[in-house]
């Protein structure tokens, strides 16, 4: 996989997730292509070509797929990446005072949640109390038409 067969590919389902009127995608790089949800609070859900990786994420985890790796393939990347779209997603905030030192994500598509990622930074403040905040997230893209056309693009050789 190249950048060029990247582009093409997220471009193609670009047209396919905007016609959802919903929906607020970007492309926030010549190789990052984000989709944010209406909430205020809620996480954006990105995919990006980097070092010959493409990486999916929410908010600021992500997970890293290349053929070098199996069962990481690029277009398990991709499936994932739909997956996203189409899950609730819930958000587990831990604050240190006003600090966020770790956040907690899990999806889910049938009610049951899956872990995605942890992400975490140094609380130097680790004498105050731990406060736990939850935040539950909409499907971005809730047209189950919508998400099978999607997966029907990665079967048939457009990805």
């Amino acid at each position: 996989m190249n950048k060029q067969e990247f582009i093409k590919n997220i471009e193609h389902l670009e047209l396919l997730i905007s016609k959802d009127e919903d929906v607020n995608c970007e492309w926030v790089d010549d190789c990052w292509f984000m989709v944010n949800p209406q909430g205020v609070s809620d996480s954006a859900i990105d995919i990006r070509f980097l070092h010959d990786e493409i990486r999916v994420g929410i908010g600021n985890m992500s997970l890293s797929f290349s053929d070098k790796y199996n069962g990481m393939e690029y277009k398990n990347g991709y499936t994932k990446f739909i997956k996203l779209l189409g899950s609730n997603i819930r958000r587990v905030d831990f604050y240190k005072g006003k600090h966020n030192y770790m956040s907690y994500y899990e999806t889910a598509k049938s009610g049951i949640f899956e872990e995605f990622g942890t992400s975490m930074t140094l609380s130097l403040f680790f004498w105050k109390k731990t406060v736990k905040k939850i935040n539950l997230q909409e499907p971005v893209i809730s047209d189950e038409k919508l998400i099978n056309e999607l997966n029907a693009a990665i079967g048939l050789g457009y990805i």
